[in-house]
């Protein structure tokens, strides 16, 4: 094996230039009644409270710091991507052996389970608004009656690329928080990086690929293009090899034994391969482990933001690359 992983379930996706103008699909709440949506943009000066100075060249960023609370790890993200950090998030715990980038300051305090996170505590903190994702559930209306709500969806039902979700919900999480310039330097930040990892991998060119992580030592997820990481794949330049649409989030589960149905040409393990699995008989005999067609990346976030998609781009075209060097 050449070298150097996580979770919630068919749909089929209509996509344009990740890193065109207008992202137009502001999401109706995932199975919650449709036509709701906030968006807040024409309330983005009330986000901020000038509790204290920012430094920064930009002339164009705000003077104030955004007082927020994101409810889910992909907005935490893409708040801090911006240049925010969150007074408090849910499941901080979380954070940095999954999610991993950018780093969590130390100071942000836990809310708790993002389906009951500590009202008392959102009261004392008093932000100025809550930022989360609808596709991973409603907020509750209790919350809302204590603080403005922001819905940033990122992955849209009918989107058939979810790194153009990636990019349109920096965009839209940018707007009220006043960080339209950061936002525009951060997403051609992203691209570079692409763009990089192109090059890395320019000696694969024409391969198809397979993504894959364990759910445990003997079922595996496969990623489609659809999902965030096989879309940022795309990107690159790479398709995946299955045909599978996958689920709502573009990837699909099978026995570990079933990836020998798989025709691609390389494939790429995420996360730690489990000991179990990497002992198991099974595992040994699959035909791309046995030819040694098989790469191993870090940790990389299945459920994330634009920050997520980075950092996939970065570890795809770094390990490619050294496997090209020494393979």
């Amino acid at each position: 094996m050449r070298s150097s992983t996580h979770q919630p379930s068919n749909r089929k996706p209509g996509s344009r230039s990740a890193f065109g103008e207008g992202h137009d699909g502001f999401w109706t709440e995932l199975q919650l009644r449709r036509g709701f949506l906030l968006t807040l943009m024409g309330a983005g000066s009330a986000l901020l409270v000038p509790k204290r100075s920012m430094a920064s060249d930009d002339g164009n960023l705000p003077k104030e710091i955004p007082r927020i609370i994101t409810l889910d790890a992909a907005l935490t993200q893409t708040a801090l991507a911006l240049g925010v950090t969150p007074m408090a998030v849910c499941s901080r715990y979380f954070y940095a052996p999954f999610v991993m980038e950018p780093t969590l300051p130390g100071g942000v305090l836990e809310l708790g389970q993002r389906t009951e996170p500590n009202l008392e505590l959102i009261a004392e903190l008093r932000p100025s608004a809550i930022f989360y994702s609808p596709e991973f559930g409603n907020v509750t209306d209790t919350l809302r009656t204590m603080v403005p709500v922001v819905a940033i969806p990122i992955y849209q039902p009918e989107q058939r690329s979810f790194f153009d979700g990636a990019i349109a919900s920096v965009r839209m999480m940018a707007a009220p928080l006043k960080r339209e310039t950061m936002a525009e330097q951060y997403i051609q930040h992203v691209a570079s990086t692409i763009e990089k990892a192109r090059d890395a991998t320019s000696a694969y060119r024409g391969k198809s690929f397979c993504l894959f992580s364990f759910l445990n030592d003997r079922r595996a997820r496969v990623y489609t293009d659809r999902s965030l990481l096989g879309s940022t794949l795309k990107e690159i330049g790479f398709s995946s090899a299955t045909d599978e649409t996958g689920n709502e989030w573009g990837f699909f589960d099978m026995g570990m034994e079933r990836l020998a149905d798989l025709s691609a040409d390389e494939f790429v393990h995420i996360g730690d391969l489990p000991p179990r699995t990497e002992a198991s008989p099974v595992w040994k005999v699959l035909p791309f482990v046995r030819a040694d067609r098989l790469s191993s990346i870090p940790t990389n976030w299945m459920f994330g933001g634009l920050p997520s998609a980075e950092r996939f781009a970065r570890t795809f075209g770094t390990a490619m690359k050294n496997h090209g060097d020494h393979g």
